[in-house]
């Protein structure tokens, strides 16, 4: 059994551990006028820390995360997820007896079964990511799956009209609601109001950017990107304007996007997930990331 006190990590332990953006206290802190939250550090006697959690409690309910794609705890190496996920579930229903929730990154997919037994657990939802792997060997036109992208790529690498280039701070609030309108015409959902995404630029101006991508004339494409980890770039946003679609521009933001992770020590991609709001699989979108080079993982959300 270890210690478990209700505070945060030091800001300086955060980085040199390399702790996900989606774990971090001062990304919890940009919902804090939203919801309680209680975030967990476990230590050992010597007062090692063990492990870390943060749960929002929302609607009679403890969770993680809160208005992110998944939460990446630490774990100390050599320790055993499921007796940490009984003692951090234990404490809290002691705090509060109501169902907890929480969604983890595919990484940890092996995980998830031997968990469901230790704590009398059970899948609420299945969701498909995608993951792109990046090669310091490897270009992405040598890497996508289908030819005729491949072939596309390559035509339109070589038209010299196009341009792409990272937005500057000063830029962010405009293009985004560039980007909203453009989702709103192809009848996508917006989550992230302008407000919010100026709120976290503002917090975290090297982990929230974005490429445009211009013709001569125009911007016609977008890429929002999280620098999540120092080898992991998230991929929030990659969209173009429904009236160059038939081109297929959207190729020429992927390979930007990789051959900047390329030069910057990146990993790998994480392409978010293929699902519709009512959690029905996006095979269309799903293939389209299995095209470019994707690997499919699974994304579960367990309830206790």
């Amino acid at each position: 059994m270890y210690s478990i006190f209700e505070e945060w990590p030091k800001p300086e332990w955060e980085e040199r551990m390399d702790i996900n953006l989606f774990t971090k206290k001062r990304f919890w802190e940009l919902r804090i006028s939203e919801t309680e939250y209680l975030p967990l550090l476990l230590k050992n006697k010597s007062g090692e820390i063990i492990s870390f959690w943060c749960f929002a409690k929302h609607n009679n309910e403890w969770k993680t995360p809160y208005k992110a794609p998944y939460f990446e705890p630490y774990i100390s190496n050599n320790v055993d997820l499921v007796s940490i996920l009984s003692q951090v579930f234990e404490y809290l229903k002691r705090k509060s007896n109501q169902k907890i929730s929480f969604t983890l990154p595919p990484t940890y997919y092996g995980f998830i079964f031997q968990s469901l037994t230790g704590i009398e657990g059970t899948i609420k939802n299945v969701e498909i990511a995608n993951y792109l792997p990046v090669s310091a060997d490897k270009s992405f036109t040598e890497i996508i799956q289908q030819k005729r992208k491949k072939r596309k790529l390559l035509s339109l690498l070589g038209n010299n009209d196009y341009s792409i280039k990272e937005a500057e701070k000063n830029e962010w609030e405009k293009l985004y609601n560039q980007l909203l309108h453009w989702r709103q015409l192809k009848n996508h959902k917006n989550l992230i109001t302008t407000e919010w995404m100026a709120k976290a630029k503002a917090e975290f101006p090297h982990h929230y950017r974005c490429l445009t991508l211009s013709n001569s004339e125009e911007i016609i494409g977008q890429a929002y990107f999280l620098h999540v980890k120092s080898t992991v770039l998230y991929i929030y946003a990659l969209i173009t304007n429904p009236n160059f679609d038939n081109a297929s521009p959207a190729l020429l933001l992927w390979n930007a996007l990789y051959e900047l992770s390329r030069r910057e020590g990146i990993e790998f991609i994480d392409m978010g997930t293929s699902m519709k709001t009512d959690l029905r699989i996006n095979r269309s979108l799903l293939r389209n990331k299995t095209a470019l080079g994707g690997q499919m993982a699974k994304k579960y959300t367990l309830t206790c």
